[in-house]
């Protein structure tokens, strides 16, 4: 018999805040590996009060989806294109890229995702559940944010004791096997959102 996969929730409570690295605000740091400056990849998410400059990272990726407002991105080499994104679209580039962020709203809040891709590939994707979500765990890691709503995750079919968790907690999931798959079901009448992260070694 196989073992069950190691599953681990993040509480919000324990997020770390940190200045961002131009200065220009505050990032609740979700989880880093490893806890160093030159990390290998690094959950956070931002709330955004005035239009600016993003900082830059050299030789990392950098994935955003808006969790609420609607912000535009600009890149300094491709000036004439604007990245428009709503609640729960990703779009993905370079750190090292000069980027400016135009707020479309009052104010945003969204998820990061930055990481070496030398070391680590990463798989994004946004889920809204309706109904249960037999999931497969592709990764070394797999990380499931919940954007809106709470959910239950069984960590197989006949789970008991399944583990609760609801809107800005992350769920960080380590398969033992190859295959493995967990049971995610929407604990609340609301829409059920949440951010899959899929991280494999190099």
């Amino acid at each position: 018999m196989s073992k069950l996969p190691q599953v681990k929730i993040y509480n919000s409570e324990k997020y770390a805040k940190k200045p961002w690295k131009n200065g220009g605000g505050i990032s609740e740091e979700l989880l880093v590996f490893p806890k160093e400056q030159d990390f290998t990849w690094r959950i956070s998410v931002a709330s955004i009060v005035k239009s600016g400059p993003f900082s830059q990272y050299e030789g990392y990726m950098r994935a955003i989806i808006p969790l609420e407002g609607v912000i535009a991105l600009k890149h300094e080499h491709d000036p004439l294109t604007e990245h428009k994104l709503g609640p729960l679209e990703s779009y993905r580039f370079q750190g090292a890229w000069n980027t400016s962020c135009v707020l479309k709203t009052r104010s945003a809040r969204d998820f990061n995702f930055i990481y070496k891709p030398q070391l680590v590939s990463a798989q994004i994707a946004t889920i809204t559940l309706k109904n249960s979500l037999s999931l497969r765990l592709n990764g070394d890691i797999d990380f499931l944010y919940c954007a809106e709503g709470g959910l239950s995750l069984l960590q197989n079919q006949d789970d008991q004791n399944p583990l609760a968790f609801s809107a800005h907690e992350l769920c960080e999931i380590k398969a033992q096997a190859s295959n493995q798959t967990v049971l995610l079901k929407p604990t609340s009448k609301q829409q059920v959102a949440i951010i899959h992260i899929c991280v494999k070694n190099r």
